[in-house]
C-alpha cells in the first residue's frame, strides 16, 4: 500500500487581545458599514443614549411646565381660560411634570455620568436603556395625545383617561428600566478597588432613589390596572385617578426627586472649595434616611396620610436629613482658599440644599397641622390645605436647580464646551426663583385658610403658575446651552475643576470606551485628590 505524504495546516492564531485604542477603531470599522439611521436607533453608547435622553427630559420637562402653568392660571376665577378642560389639564400636568418629566432627567443624567465616574467602560444593560429611551418618549406622546383628548388624568373620556392612566404608567415602567440599568452598573462595574464605601455620592444616591423607584412603581401600576378592570365610565376614572395617582407629587414619595440633588450637592461642594470631605459615612447614612422618609407607597390613599403619627415622623426624619447634610456640606466653604474652582455648581447646590430645607420646614409644619381634632388641625388650617401643594413646588423647584446644576458641572463631559460660568449659575438660581414663587403660592392660600378661612385660591394659582413659567424658561435654557455645545463638537478641558472622582480622569467628551488607558486601582474615595496631593509632596521633597 502506498504512502501518501499530506501536511496538515496549523489552526489560525487567536487573534491579539484588543487594547484600548484597537477597540475604538475596530467599533468605528463595524460601525462604519451601517446606516445612520441604524447607528443612531442601534447604538449601545450609554454616552449617547444619555445625551438624548437629557435633551429631550428637558425639553419635555420644561413643556410639562408650561402646560402646568396654563392649567393652574386657566383654571382661575369665574371665566377659566380653558373652559372645562382646564381642571384635568392641571391635575394631569401635576403629576406628568414629576413622574414623565423630573424623573426622566435624574435617569438622563445618571446614564451619561454614573458609569464614566465609577470608572466603567459602559453602562450595563445597554438595550434596556435604549428601551427605557424610547418607551419613555412614546408614553409620553401618548400621555399628551390622551391630554388633547379630554383623558389625562382627570379627564371626561373614558377611552382617553384609560389611555392617559396606561401611557402614564407605561413611562414610569420605562424610566424604571433605565434606572435598573443605572443601578446594576453601580454594583456590579466599579473600577479595580473601588468599594461602595469609595462609590462617589452622586452613583450612591441613585442606588438609594433607584431602591424607592422599584417600591414605587409597582403600586403606580397595580393602581392603574385596578382603575382600567373596576371603572367603566368616566367620572369614576376621572376621580379615583386624581385621588390615588395624587400622592406622587405630595410628601413622602416627593422627597425621591431631593435624594440624587444631595447625592450630587456632597460630591460637588468639596471639589469646589478644594478640601477633601470629611464624614463620608455619615452622608452616605443621610441619603439612607431620606429613603426611609421618602417611601411613599403607604400613602397612595390621601386619606392615610393625614391625622396620623406616621406623616409626622416621615416629615420629621426628611427635614433632619435635610438639614444634617447641608449642616456637614457647611464647613467645607471655611476651607475655601481663594475663588472657588466651579463657582457656577457650589452656588447652585447651595441653593438647591436651601430650598430642600425650605421644603422640610413647610412639610413639618403640614404634618404638625395633622394634631388635633375638628375640622382644623393644629395650625386651624384644614387637612388638606397650602402648605402641601407649597412643599411640593418647592422640592420640585429644588430638583430643577439640582439637575442644573449637574449640567453645570458635568456639561463639559456632555459636549466639550465649558460652560460660561454667569450662565451656569444664573440659570440655577433663576430655576430657584421660579420654585420660591410657585411655593409662596401654597403658602398664601394657608395663610389665608387659617381658622376656617375661604383661603386665597386664585392669588395661589396664578403663583404656582408663574413659578412653573419661570422653571420652564430655565430648563429650556439649559436644553439650548447643551444643544449649542453638542453642535460645536469641541474638545475641552479634561479637568477644568480639579475634581476628585475618575470621570475627570478621561477626555472631554469621553472616548467610546470611557478610558484610554487602563484605571489605577482606586484607594480612597477621592482618587485624583490622592494623585495631586501625592505629586505635590514628591515635588516638595525634591526641593
Amino acid at each position: 500500500m502506498a504512502v501518501t505524504e499530506s501536511t496538515v495546516e496549523a489552526p489560525p492564531a487567536a487573534p491579539a487581545e484588543l487594547g484600548p485604542a484597537d477597540r475604538d477603531g475596530f467599533i468605528s470599522s463595524a460601525q462604519a458599514e451601517l446606516t445612520a439611521i441604524e447607528r443612531f436607533i442601534g447604538t449601545v453608547d450609554h454616552k449617547q443614549l444619555g445625551r438624548r435622553y437629557t435633551v429631550t427630559a428637558l425639553v419635555v420637562t420644561a413643556v410639562g411646565f408650561i402646560v402646568r402653568a396654563l392649567g393652574w392660571a386657566g383654571a382661575n376665577g369665574g371665566d377659566a381660560l380653558l373652559g372645562d378642560w382646564s381642571l384635568q389639564v392641571r391635575e394631569s400636568a401635576d403629576i406628568a411634570v414629576v413622574v414623565l418629566g423630573v424623573l426622566a432627567l435624574i435617569v438622563g443624567i445618571a446614564v451619561y455620568v454614573v458609569p464614566l465616574q465609577i470608572g466603567a467602560r459602559g453602562i450595563s444593560f445597554p438595550r434596556l436603556v435604549a428601551l427605557s429611551y424610547y418607551s419613555w418618549l412614546v408614553s409620553t406622546v401618548l400621555f399628551a395625545a390622551s391630554m388633547l383628548g379630554d383623558g389625562g388624568i382627570g379627564g371626561n373620556s373614558l377611552e382617553m383617561g384609560r389611555l392617559g392612566v396606561f401611557a402614564l404608567i407605561a413611562g414610569a415602567v420605562s424610566i424604571l428600566g433605565g434606572m435598573i440599568a443605572v443601578m446594576t452598573t453601580v454594583l456590579t462595574l466599579r473600577a479595580p478597588g473601588m468599594s461602595l464605601a469609595r462609590t462617589p455620592m452622586f452613583a450612591f444616591s441613585m442606588l438609594v432613589s433607584g431602591a424607592l423607584w422599584l417600591a414605587t412603581v409597582p403600586a403606580i401600576v397595580a393602581v392603574g390596572v385596578l382603575m382600567q378592570a373596576n371603572r367603566s365610565n368616566a367620572g369614576a376614572i376621572k376621580m379615583d385617578s386624581v385621588d390615588n395617582l395624587r400622592f406622587l407629587g405630595w410628601q413622602p414619595t416627593v422627597w425621591i426627586l431631593a435624594i440624587p440633588v444631595i447625592g450630587l450637592a456632597v460630591d460637588i461642594v468639596p471639589v469646589a472649595t478644594g478640601s477633601r470631605l470629611m464624614q463620608r459615612f455619615a452622608f452616605r447614612g443621610l441619603l439612607v434616611i431620606l429613603g426611609v422618609a421618602s417611601f411613599g407607597v403607604w400613602a397612595v390613599d390621601p386619606a392615610l396620610s393625614f391625622n396620623t403619627f406616621v406623616w409626622i415622623a416621615f416629615s420629621g426624619l426628611a427635614l433632619l436629613a435635610v438639614l444634617a447634610s447641608l449642616g456637614g456640606l457647611l464647613p467645607e466653604l471655611r476651607r475655601l482658599d481663594g475663588a472657588p474652582s466651579a463657582p457656577g455648581a457650589l452656588i447652585g447646590s447651595l441653593a438647591a440644599l436651601a430650598l430642600l430645607t425650605l421644603a422640610g420646614i413647610l412639610g413639618g409644619l403640614a404634618a404638625v397641622n395633622t394634631i388635633g381634632s375638628g375640622e382644623d388641625g393644629l395650625l386651624g388650617l384644614p387637612a388638606i390645605n397650602g402648605l402641601i401643594s407649597a412643599q411640593s413646588n418647592v422640592i420640585l423647584g429644588a430638583s430643577v436647580v439640582g439637575l442644573l446644576t449637574a449640567l453645570a458641572f458635568w456639561g463639559v463631559k456632555f459636549t466639550g464646551t465649558l460652560p460660561a460660568m454667569g450662565a451656569a449659575a444664573g440659570l440655577a438660581l433663576l430655576a430657584g426663583l421660579g420654585a420660591v414663587i410657585a411655593g409662596a403660592g401654597g403658602v398664601v392660600d394657608a395663610i389665608a385658610s387659617i381658622d376656617g378661612g375661604t383661603g386665597s385660591g386664585e392669588l395661589a394659582a396664578w403663583l404656582i403658575a408663574a413659578g412653573s413659567i419661570v422653571l420652564a424658561l430655565s430648563l429650556l435654557g439649559a436644553a439650548g446651552v447643551l444643544i449649542v455645545g453638542l453642535r460645536a463638537g469641541e474638545t475641552g478641558p479634561a479637568d477644568p475643576f480639579d475634581g476628585h472622582t475618575l470621570e475627570w480622569l478621561t477626555a472631554s467628551p469621553p472616548s467610546t470606551m470611557n478610558f484610554d488607558d487602563e484605571l489605577p486601582e482606586v484607594t480612597s474615595a477621592s482618587p485624583l485628590l490622592d494623585a495631586r496631593e501625592k505629586a505635590a509632596d514628591v515635588e516638595g521633597s525634591d526641593r
